[in-house]
């Protein structure tokens, strides 16, 4: 991983095509645009972390009475206020009729006590949010540590924190496939990485696992 230090206008805004409205839409007048509406809000929280990575809507269905609802967007922060890689803590929520935030005004919906979120980041029906960390010490390739993939509620409280040395050391993305008796969770790793010259070949490759996730929320990891 190299050092990247883009500017904060690109970093740090996100696009979101407000389509949830138009597909539920019976169908369009004659004078409504074919392409939806875009809204450019900021994704600095107070905290002024920087380079959104992740991005995950809400689904329909998801429980009421939590901090977040159908149809928000979460966004996870990779790099901290000083805009290292591997260093960002935060997850922030948008609501598709909510206020444009300018920055360092975007709404934290969870502070990670691990840092570096990465794109590993997705949403569960039954109320629970995934997000990967790949944290680093100086934003280098060289002081990657050990990787996380949490689970937090709707209220943005960590229930779990899985870690692996082997299975889930690093997560870097993940996708849902998501049922109601239980979701499987397909997680990616970036790769090489130094830690690897250590371990068989096949390991090295990287393949992404396959996790599990009954009602509540435990754990089953397929390479």
């Amino acid at each position: 991983m190299q050092t990247v230090h883009a500017s904060r206008s690109l970093c740090s805004t996100v696009g979101i095509a407000a389509c949830v409205a138009l597909l539920a839409a019976p169908g369009l007048a004659a004078d409504e645009p074919f392409l939806p509406l875009l809204i450019n809000s900021s994704t600095i929280p107070a905290n002024g972390d920087l380079n959104p990575y992740g991005v995950a809507f809400v689904p329909h269905g998801f429980p009421s009475g939590g901090t977040i609802a159908a149809g928000d967007v979460l966004v996870s922060n990779f790099n901290n206020s000083a805009n290292i890689q591997g260093t960002g803590t935060t997850l922030v929520q948008l609501h598709l009729q909510g206020p444009v935030a300018p920055p360092g005004s975007a709404v934290a919906f969870f502070t990670s006590p691990l840092s570096g979120l990465s794109t590993a980041l997705g949403v569960l029906r039954q109320g629970f949010v995934l997000v990967g960390s790949v944290p680093t010490t100086d934003g280098t390739f060289g002081t990657i540590g050990p990787g996380a993939l949490q689970v937090i509620d709707r209220h943005g409280v960590v229930i779990h924190s899985w870690m692996d040395p082997v299975f889930l050391d690093g997560p870097w993305d993940l996708a849902i496939d998501d049922h109601d008796s239980e979701a499987h969770v397909f997680v990616s790793f970036p790769m090489p990485q130094p830690s690897f010259s250590a371990r068989p070949d096949w390991l090295s490759m990287r393949e992404p696992i396959r996790c599990t996730l009954p009602r509540p929320p435990t754990m089953r990891s397929t390479p």
